[in-house]
């Protein structure tokens, strides 16, 4: 004789969802408290503060390993967040350690190269969009930070910040291929940072007065970006570069132009007939196709 039992099957409940809005308000409390400890230390506390910044790190790590490697998407958000965050607060650390030793250039070069090596393995772990900003971020920030000009020398003229706008523009189109060719992920994150950096880099020209050189190069790159981002078939690229060759063209045609009446009349008529020559190139054309085309035979 059996007997029959009848199993009920476990049902899945999800999760307050309250939990990610305190979740996040808890990380941001421990990030400015973090900061609050940075700016208020004093040479006798320095020790107890970094222990302090390293635990509120090592929390917010902590809480996103809690979350497990799971793809349910508010846990990974979550998880994203609070990884971000920790390596905020790992870059504060370094400075912290190292701003005494190598001073404010050497500790910021110091900072975001440990930054960047801290959110190189989130990365690994975690390929999600805010690992990738912060990695992308911290390699950018050692990098112009290495280059940076001796502000000291002011004395001897106007520092030259041609390299900063030179490293971030290589480093922007350099992280774009690398998000085209699928080599950092999520590519079109890539693709967007990379953009975004090229295209704006060389607003460092306006510290140095050259306005010229800035308006070209933005509106270059710019023009650059939108028939990349065709080429791709990516709106976002597309719409960066539109941006930029808008941006470029107007601060061009302002500087060269001034406060010149003829020279403002010639740009309108030049703008107005390249307007009129876009729509013309915009319009389809049809060429000669290379197949049959099947005709009907009349009835006899």
């Amino acid at each position: 004789m059996t007997a029959e039992i009848d199993a009920v099957e476990p049902k899945r409940v999800d999760g307050s969802v309250f939990a990610e809005p305190l979740g996040y308000a808890g990380a941001a409390t421990v990030l400015a408290a973090a900061a609050l400890f940075l700016v208020n230390s004093g040479s006798e506390s320095k020790t107890s503060t970094a222990v302090t910044i390293g635990l509120a790190a090592a929390g917010l790590f902590g809480a996103g390993a809690l979350l497990g490697r799971t793809v349910e998407d508010r846990a990974a958000r979550m998880r994203s967040v609070f990884w971000f965050l920790s390596a905020v607060v790992v870059f504060e650390l370094m400075v912290l350690l190292t701003i005494d030793e190598n001073g404010g250039s050497g500790a910021i070069v110091t900072s975001a190269l440990a930054t960047a090596a801290y959110s190189g393995v989130l990365w690994w772990l975690s390929r999600r969009s805010l690992q990738q900003i912060v990695l992308f971020g911290a390699v950018l920030l050692t990098l112009l930070a290495a280059v940076f000009p001796d502000l000291g020398l002011f004395f001897l003229g106007s520092p030259d910040f041609t390299p900063l706008m030179a490293v971030a523009l290589v480093i922007g189109v350099g992280w774009f291929v690398l998000g085209w060719r699928g080599l950092v992920e999520p590519s079109r994150t890539a693709m967007v940072l990379g953009a975004l950096t090229a295209s704006f880099s060389p607003v460092f020209l306006s510290a140095t007065g050259d306005v010229t050189a800035m308006g070209v190069i933005i509106m270059i790159v710019g023009t650059a970006l939108i028939v990349v981002g065709q080429l791709v078939g990516d709106r976002a690229v597309s719409g960066i570069g539109i941006v930029g060759a808008l941006q470029g063209t107007t601060i061009l045609v302002t500087d060269l132009v001034k406060a010149s009446d003829t020279g403002a009349i010639a740009a309108l008529v030049l703008g107005l007939v390249m307007v009129a020559g876009a729509i013309l190139l915009l319009q389809p054309r049809w060429e000669p196709g290379s197949g049959s085309i099947a005709l009907p035979v009349p009835a006899t």
